[in-house]
């Protein structure tokens, strides 16, 4: 949509419920809307592998499948974050009152 042609931005914008830009709104052949959230469809199946898109959705392969060493990465990870906080604990730093206010 050209950017100086207020008229159509707003028209378009209210008829698909557009409330920031970038927008992306799907619309088939027959011009009834498969989707007024394109930017989430397109996040999912960037390269277009599903595509054309139905109104039923593109499949979600959900999030992003972790790697065998992933849960050992975040394991240790939260181990780091517990000995951290115990030795800010005992050192008078980190005080039970300040994680109440988490």
């Amino acid at each position: 949509v050209p950017f100086h042609d207020a008229t159509l931005r707003d028209r378009l914008k209210s008829m698909f419920g557009v409330s920031g830009i970038p927008a992306l709104v799907l619309i088939d052949e027959s011009g009834s809307v498969i989707t007024t959230d394109g930017r989430a469809r397109l996040s999912v199946d960037p390269k277009g592998d599903n595509f054309p898109w139905t109104a039923d959705g593109a499949p979600d392969s959900g999030p992003e499948k972790l790697s065998p060493a992933d849960p050992r990465i975040i394991e240790l990870g939260c181990q780091q974050l517990a000995l951290a906080a115990v030795k800010e604990s005992k050192a008078g730093r980190l005080r039970s009152a300040v994680l109440d206010d988490l």
